[in-house]
């Protein structure tokens, strides 16, 4: 992650070039005050790593992240006139029900900071901080499904919280929710350098 020393260093450069930009970016309260000077500078877009709206999940995903300072950080890129992509993930290793709805429930309160959500479901990546150590996050069993073209399949188990299969079906029930916030169209989830455009 660039730090936001540098990220105050590459602006300046950027601000010479008159361009608009994009970045991806962790929401740390480090950020706060240095938002207004990088939209000054051109930034147009963050994608920020939100990932959950549940503390415990995001102390277990070692985001070194907090949910005060998340809001707080949205708000002020949205009052400096930046774009606030969102990342979120639903089905981490030991989530509940109640900490997924906690998540819905963070990003609806968030709905004036947020332009776009995009979610995803976990998934076990091999040779991940998870994978080598799956004891600390209740996996109790990893299978690999070779493929022709891409790395295997990971599929796992966990002796607690929501299975894969679980996690989808909350999000699909709950999509509406999301695409409420949205304020552009869902295909710039997919082609993000778009939204410099938007």
């Amino acid at each position: 992650m660039i730090s936001t020393k540098h990220l105050l260093a590459l602006a300046k450069v950027l601000q010479l070039l008159d361009v608009k930009w994009w970045v991806q970016l962790r929401p740390t309260k480090d950020l706060i005050p240095a938002l207004p000077t990088l939209a000054q500078a051109g930034l147009h877009t963050v994608c920020w790593g939100v990932e959950s709206g549940n503390q415990r999940i995001l102390d277990l995903m070692k985001k070194g992240t907090n949910i005060q300072d998340i809001q707080n950080v949205l708000a002020t890129s949205h009052n400096s006139g930046i774009k606030n992509m969102v990342y979120i993930m639903f089905g981490f290793p030991t989530e509940t029900k109640e900490e997924v709805m906690h998540s819905f429930d963070f990003l609806t309160e968030q709905n004036k900071n947020i332009d776009l959500i995009c979610s995803s479901i976990f998934g076990l990546q091999h040779g991940s901080a998870i994978y080598e150590h799956p004891e600390k996050y209740h996996i109790t069993q990893i299978n690999e499904k070779q493929r022709i073209v891409l790395d295997p399949k990971v599929t796992y188990t966990t002796a607690s919280g929501l299975t894969t299969e679980q996690a989808k079906k909350i999000r699909h029930r709950h999509m509406h929710r999301l695409n409420a916030i949205n304020k552009v169209p869902k295909v710039f989830d997919y082609v993000k350098e778009q939204m410099l455009l938007f």
